[in-house]
């Protein structure tokens, strides 16, 4: 017995993969998948953390001498709401060789290739949003829409006096080695210790490290030791990571714990949506994504930051 409901209409990929589709946007960044997710973040939402400090009392007396301390402080994420609204016309694709696959009868709208529509869109959400990870700035000033809806990185560390700063721009610092090695020397000594601690920089100067190792010639350079754009330092316990976000800041590098860096979403909310439809008001079909995202260093005077 036939059906009685048409569903033809109903985009199925973006239906049945809804949560995934909007997961891989909001969380696909690479610096994203790098650092801390704090979920849950609809508003400014604080970063709770315990500093704790002990000293050793001398064991052969006797009583109870107080010393050391555990301290709560806290940091601030501030989160921008993002919305990304598209619209598709298939009709666009009848005098193309995409024709045979646009529906046009009463009752059988389907979008052609909607799965890799959605995959593109989805991959440059993740572009767009990794950049505002670092570049972000809410100044008024700042015009560009992806990249002013939070503060990123690089304007939260701006703003800390505590940060440790490096100026590579000396004459000692003339090789993209020389730049990562000042780079490493101004590491805090509990930070250098950890075993995540990586050097943040863009592909260009990624690329130019690359080559001055190859070129070197002296056996520093391993292709096993390089990676999805990230390569061991030779020498020491962290890695050089390149990440999208500073494309276009060949001479801005910043250093420290991956564990210190925080990205802040909501996937979960209200708030938040992957929907895909078709409007017969509109006779279009429409795409709402919808979610949350802010970034904060737990400690600004564990990050190193490096510019020319």
């Amino acid at each position: 017995m036939a059906s009685s409901f048409d569903i033809s209409a109903l985009p199925e990929y973006v239906k049945t993969n809804t949560d995934t589709l909007l997961a891989k946007a909001v969380l696909g960044a690479k610096t994203a998948s790098l650092i801390n997710i704090q979920e849950g973040v609809k508003g400014n939402t604080k970063i709770n953390l315990l500093t704790t400090s002990v000293l050793f009392g001398n064991g052969s007396a006797c009583g109870f001498s107080k010393a050391g301390s555990s301290a709560f402080t806290q940091r601030e994420i501030v989160p921008g709401l993002i919305k990304v609204n598209m619209t598709f016309c298939d009709k666009e694709l009848v005098k193309t060789y995409a024709s045979e696959l646009v529906r046009i009868a009463a009752g059988q709208a389907r979008l052609p290739f909607e799965e890799q529509i959605i995959a593109d869109v989805v991959k440059n959400v993740q572009k767009a949003n990794e950049v505002a990870i670092w570049q972000g700035n809410k100044d008024v000033s700042n015009t560009n829409e992806n990249t002013n809806k939070f503060d990123g990185f690089l304007a939260i560390l701006a703003g800390e006096n505590s940060v440790v700063s490096v100026d590579y721009s000396d004459a000692y610092a003339t090789t993209a080695t020389k730049k990562v090695n000042a780079m490493i020397a101004s590491i805090p000594a509990e930070v250098a210790s950890m075993d995540d601690v990586v050097i943040f920089c863009s592909p260009e100067f990624f690329n130019a490290y690359v080559q001055e190792l190859v070129a070197s010639n002296l056996f520093h350079y391993n292709p096993e030791d390089q990676a999805n754009g990230e390569i061991k330092i030779p020498g020491f316990n962290l890695k050089l990571v390149s990440v999208g976000g500073l494309a276009g800041k060949e001479d801005t590098m910043v250093a420290g714990s991956l564990s210190n860096f925080y990205y802040g979403t909501d996937i979960a909310g209200d708030e938040t949506a992957f929907d895909l439809w078709y409007s017969k008001d509109n006779q279009e079909y429409r795409l709402a994504i919808n979610f949350s995202a802010g970034v904060q260093v737990a400690f600004p005077d564990q990050v190193v930051v490096g510019k020319a």
